[in-house]
């Protein structure tokens, strides 16, 4: 009876678990890498350039972009790569997109820069909100 019990109860959990997931980001090593897969995909590609201890940074790394409508809407849209903007190509694609503060967002469409964002919003619904406004122009299926 415990037996069934436990594997009813994991049937319940398990798939809650794995139905839940954030935003997903390119495991590439660069800008470069990532705007030939999205090109290659007909994707955009955000860019988050982040600063270590960067407190609007850590609260988009903790409680936005974990939230589950985070993922669930923009991982089928987008793709999204980040890297900190303090070190090695960070402090390149920050100066060659004229990026001045953190965090900051630089979307790419067909392998061309569009458009550029600074800041989080208030919080998961509000981050997507904001990003569905900037993106208007490009027919995105929100």
């Amino acid at each position: 009876m415990k037996k069934i019990i436990l594997f009813l109860l994991l049937l319940v959990i398990v798939p809650f678990y794995a139905s839940a997931e954030g935003l997903k980001f390119l495991d590439v090593k660069s800008l470069q890498e990532a705007i030939d897969m999205a090109k290659k995909d007909d994707k955009i590609l955000m860019v988050e350039m982040y600063r270590v201890n960067c407190p609007a940074c850590v609260r988009l790394e903790t409680k936005i972009f974990p939230a589950d409508i985070v993922g669930n809407t923009l991982n089928p849209l987008i793709y999204c790569y980040r890297t900190d903007g303090e070190k090695g190509e960070g402090i390149d694609i920050m100066k060659k997109y004229r990026g001045v503060a953190f965090p900051t967002f630089f979307f790419f469409k067909d392998g061309n820069f569009i458009e550029r964002s600074v800041g989080t919003g208030e919080g998961p619904e509000d981050f997507i909100e904001r990003l569905k406004i900037l993106l208007v122009n490009y027919e995105l299926d929100w």
